[in-house]
């Protein structure tokens, strides 16, 4: 034996001397770190090897002997007790079961494992070790966790228990997404030749396009071409149309929604409308919930021009909106110097045609997001005004000699006043959509909308005039 391997006999001959007075032990190791547990007794042949108990594991970590550069000692750790009692001979599954009670009370967690485990070599039927380790009595028998999901007809899947339906469903979303990301590539390649000079690579491109029946295409085709202009995002649902199924029809009801542009939400209400598939109705009328006015208006004027009069109760609901909020108002002092903010509405102002008034305080300026004016001067926030299917964002910048804010050049005695204000929405969109589909026009009466509707509306079949104007 060379110098080094006597070198490494050595030092496991000594931790084994360690081991022997069953001690728990800090063993520290070369290039940092250090594991608390006990050194056990090296097993069979196996030699150049320490082995380690520690608190949480249920079988021994294992180094090399080089690793270790020191041993520390420490009698009082409870895993020295663990060891004695463990050693005994002839311990009952009850007698095992109590001893792996004893390690939880003592942060033995791993240890703990080990005996119950060891408790069901002796008493394979003990209720008490099965539960700890996870088993469930089901028709008689003790099954694992995994036995128990497989008796109830469910398959691991990724770290996760699914019936066959749902990894089934799984597989197909995955499936899905893997299609949509190579028809992203493709569609690309296509939009490029579209657009490019080569008439036959263009015709070539447009009948592809026209001839597009994959649903995974439906989602891509949008983002493809969502940075183009208008004139291009144009033909868009043309070739949405083209592709069956709740794919193609949700990101038409999305353009219809959300695409800032006139003629592309024209088109793709077009393409709607030639689908007649009653989803549509369903999901236009959920989006009269939305938090966003313009949605609401969009989807208003959608469903006028579709002819749903089903909408009309929720169209009702949808026609004022009263919401809360905190608005900030100044105090009744003089001019000073400084800057504040106001948020909420203020006094009487200029009209936004087709809405209603959005307040402002005179000599100031009106445009959309906070205006902050240079010189002593404060910001004011306006709230949203709803007319002609449009929300406006106004503020105001009030000259400071109009109220006292914060200052910032002395102590204002004026401080601004907190308080709770209501802002009332009449969305103009809303009451067109409920002209069209029903003749008749309460403005924003709410209550008399419903009167009518209750006891005068009789659906008649057949769709109104579609001509309503857009949002």
């Amino acid at each position: 034996m060379g110098r080094s391997g006597v070198a490494r006999a050595a030092m496991v001959v000594g931790l084994m001397v360690l081991a022997a007075g069953a001690r728990a032990d800090r063993i520290e190791l070369r290039g940092g770190g250090a594991v608390r547990g006990v050194v056990l007794p090296a097993e069979g042949e196996v030699k150049g090897v320490v082995r380690v108990l520690t608190p949480t594991s249920t079988r021994p970590l294992e180094f090399r002997a080089e690793q270790v550069r020191a041993v520390v000692a420490d009698p009082a750790d409870p895993l020295h007790e663990y060891l004695k009692r463990s050693t005994r001979g002839g311990l009952t599954g009850a007698e095992r079961v109590e001893l792996a009670e004893w390690c939880e009370q003592n942060g033995l967690s791993g240890p703990a494992q080990i005996e119950y485990r060891r408790a069901l070599e002796a008493d394979p039927d003990h209720p008490v070790a099965r539960k700890k380790l996870g088993y469930v009595f089901h028709n008689g028998r003790w099954l694992t966790s995994a036995e128990q999901k497989r008796a109830q007809g469910l398959v691991l899947y990724k770290g996760k228990w699914l019936s066959p339906e749902e990894k089934g469903e799984q597989e197909r979303r995955e499936a899905f997404g893997v299609a949509q990301r190579a028809w992203m590539q493709r569609l690309a390649e296509i939009r490029s030749r579209w657009l490019g000079p080569d008439p036959a690579a263009r015709e070539s491109a447009e009948v592809e396009l026209l001839g597009l029946r994959d649903p995974a295409a439906a989602a891509p085709l949008v983002r493809v071409f969502a940075g183009d202009e208008p004139a291009v995002r144009q033909r868009v649902p043309q070739w949405l149309g083209g592709i069956a199924g709740a794919e193609a029809r949700e990101e038409l009801i999305g353009l219809v929604l959300r695409e800032s542009s006139h003629d592309v939400r024209q088109a793709a209400l077009r393409a709607l409308d030639r689908r007649r598939e009653p989803e549509t109705a369903v999901r236009l009328i959920e989006a009269l919930r939305s938090s966003d006015q313009v949605v609401v208006s969009r989807a208003a004027w959608a469903l006028g021009a579709l002819g749903v009069t089903e909408a009309i109760p929720r169209l009702i609901a949808a026609l004022v909106r009263v919401e809360s909020q905190t608005v900030m108002e100044p105090g009744p002092g003089g001019p000073g110097g400084g800057l504040g903010v106001v948020f909420g509405t203020v006094g009487p102002g200029p009209v936004i045609p087709g809405g209603a008034a959005v307040g402002a305080v005179p000599g100031a300026t009106i445009g959309v997001g906070p205006v902050f004016a240079a010189g002593p001067s404060v910001p004011i926030l306006t709230g949203p005004v709803v007319g002609n299917g449009v929300v406006a964002y106004g503020a105001t910048s009030v000259p400071f000699g109009a109220f006292s804010g914060f200052a910032t050049g002395g102590v204002n005695p004026n401080a601004p006043v907190i308080r709770e204000v209501t802002n009332v929405y009449r969305n103009e969109e809303v009451r067109l959509a409920l002209r069209t589909l029903t003749g008749v026009d309460f403005g924003f009466d709410q209550a008399a909308w419903r009167r009518w509707f209750s006891r005068e509306f009789r659906p008649t079949g057949a769709a109104p005039d579609r001509r309503a104007p857009q949002p």
